[in-house]
C-alpha cells in the first residue's frame, strides 16, 4: 500500500514514520509537519501549526498515545498531547541536532548527529547521560532498542553499532553493504535497515550476520528512492520512502 497524500496535501520529504496500534505516524521535514493515518491509509489528524516546527525528522509514540518527535533544526524533542494537540519542548538545553529517537519506560534515548552522541533523558526533559564515549559514532542517525541492546544508524560511516546499553557499544556490523543507512527497525530476530544511498532494505541478525536485501532504486511499489525512516509492528513493514515522497506500507508473511 502506498501513502502519498494527507487529504489534498501530497506527502514533501517523509524522513520519519512509527506504528503504533491501527495508526501511522509519519515526520515530513519540507511540510514542517507529523501526520496521522490508519493502516489502509485514511487520514486521521496532522500536527504543526506555523511555527511549531523548523525539521521534524524521527517520531516515536509511547503506550499512553503520547508523540514525541526529534526537530533536527530546533535542536528539542517536541511532545504533542493528541488530545488536545498541545506541543512541549524537551531537551533544549542539551541537545543540539537530534534526529533518531527511541522511547522506553520513562527514559528517550536521542541520537544526536551534531554531538555524534546517543543522549538519555527521560520525559520530563531532564538529562541522565549520553551513553557513548568520543570516537564511537561518526554521525547517529537513527536507533533502536531491542532488550537491552542499542543499535544505532551510523550514516556516515556506513555501518551499524551496537552495544549493551549500560555497558557501551561493542560491535560494528553491515560494512559493506551499508552506504548512509538511515532507518532502523527489529522483528523475530532480525535488524532492517533502510540503506539509504542503495535505494534499499537489508536485513541482518541480531548478531551482524547479513540476511537479505529487498528494493532498487525507481517509483514502482518494490522500489524506492531515498528510504529514511522504517518501523515494523503488528506484520506490518513501513517505509519512509522520502525521494517519491511517500510511505510505502509492506504486509510481512510469517
Amino acid at each position: 500500500m502506498i501513502i502519498d497524500s494527507y487529504y489534498q496535501e501530497k506527502l514533501a520529504k517523509p524522513c520519519g514514520v512509527f506504528l503504533r496500534g491501527t495508526k501511522i505516524y509519519v515526520t515530513d521535514g519540507a511540510r514542517k509537519k507529523v501526520y496521522v493515518f490508519e493502516t489502509d491509509g485514511t487520514p486521521v489528524a496532522s500536527y504543526g501549526q506555523k511555527g511549531e516546527f523548523t525539521y521534524p525528522w524521527s517520531v516515536y509514540v509511547d503506550s499512553a498515545g503520547k508523540i514525541y518527535v526529534s526537530d533536527l533544526m530546533d535542536g528539542v524533542i517536541k511532545e504533542i498531547d493528541p488530545r488536545n494537540g498541545k506541543m512541549r519542548e524537551l531537551g533544549a538545553e542539551f541537545l543540539k541536532s537530534p534526529m533518531g529517537i527511541w522511547v522506553e519506560g520513562d527514559n528517550i534515548f536521542v541520537a544526536d548527529v551534531n554531538q555524534k552522541s546517543i543522549i538519555l533523558m527521560d520525559k520530563d526533559g531532564r538529562y541522565l547521560k549520553t551513553l557513548t564515549q568520543n570516537g564511537d559514532l561518526v554521525s547517529p542517525s537513527y536507533l533502536q532498542v531491542v532488550g537491552d541492546e542499542l543499535y544505532v544508524t551510523d550514516a556516515a560511516a556506513n555501518r551499524i553499532v551496537d552495544g549493551k546499553i549500560e555497558e557501551g557499544f561493542t560491535k560494528v556490523f553491515g560494512e559493506g553493504y551499508l552506504l548512509c543507512p538511515r532507518g532502523i527497525t527489529a522483528f523475530d530476530d532480525t535488524i532492517v535497515v533502510a540503506n539509504t544511498l542503495l535505494n534499499r532494505l537489508d536485513a541482518f541478525s541480531l548478531k551482524g550476520k547479513y540476511l537479505w536485501s529487498f528494493g532498487e532504486k525507481g517509483h514502482e511499489l518494490n522500489q524506492m528512492f531515498l528510504p529514511t525512516g522504517i518501523a515494523y509492528a503488528e506484520e506490518l513493514l513501513a517505509v519512509a520512502d522520502q525521494g517519491n515522497g511517500r510511505v510505502v506500507v509492506y504486509k510481512i508473511e510469517k
